[in-house]
This record gives C-alpha cells, sequence and structure tokens, in this order.
C-alpha cells in the first residue's frame, strides 16, 4: 500500500483516528488521522494541546485558529467522502473528555 499522495473522494475508504500513546497517562495530546483508498494512504497529525512540551512541533497560526482549521479539515472530509470518522484509539485511551478536553463524540461526528 502507498503512503501519502492524492486520493479522489471517491476513492476513499475509511478515514481513521488514532491517539499517540503519551508519556503520562490521560496527555494524549496528538492524534493522527489517515483517509485511505485500496493503494494509498494520506496522512497528518493534530495536536490537540500543540504548546505542550510534549510535542514536537507548534503550528505557525494561533492555537484557536489551527484548531478551527483541523476541525474544518475533519468536518471537510466527511463531508466529501460520505465516511465517517473511526476512532481506533484503545478503548482504555479513549475515555469521553480526556484531560486535553477530547471528545469521543466529537471525534465521531
Amino acid at each position: 500500500m502507498g503512503l501519502g499522495g492524492l486520493i479522489s473522494w471517491q476513492q476513499a475508504r475509511l478515514f481513521a483516528c488514532y491517539r499517540l500513546a503519551g508519556f503520562f497517562p490521560g496527555r494524549k495530546s496528538i492524534v493522527i488521522y489517515e483517509l485511505s483508498s485500496p493503494g494509498k494512504v494520506v496522512t497528518w497529525l493534530w495536536m490537540h494541546n500543540p504548546r505542550s512540551p510534549l510535542t514536537f512541533v507548534e503550528p505557525l497560526v494561533p492555537a484557536d485558529v489551527y484548531q478551527r482549521q483541523m476541525q474544518a479539515l475533519c468536518d471537510l472530509v466527511i463531508e466529501r467522502t460520505g465516511l465517517q470518522l473511526q476512532d481506533l484509539t484503545p478503548l482504555e485511551e479513549n475515555e469521553e473528555g480526556d484531560s486535553n478536553g477530547m471528545k469521543k463524540a466529537r471525534l465521531s461526528s
């Protein structure tokens, strides 16, 4: 399966996310998103707490603008593909509302 590249909206078969395991329980500040077709995967990161000392990059725009843009990207993928976001985070890590304010209901909207 190829990584990166372009996927047409019609070819997309899976829209999924999962949280990176953190050093501290309950501190899952980075989520990986994947949009997959039969032959390609496009991935991106959403840093839910971009000012955390444990994140390795910082957005170039203010945090509130960054959060809105990332949510808009997820909403666009859902709208264009007709796919629901599948949260693949293990159940014990995917509790309603973690310390970063991430909510399972919002991720699966």
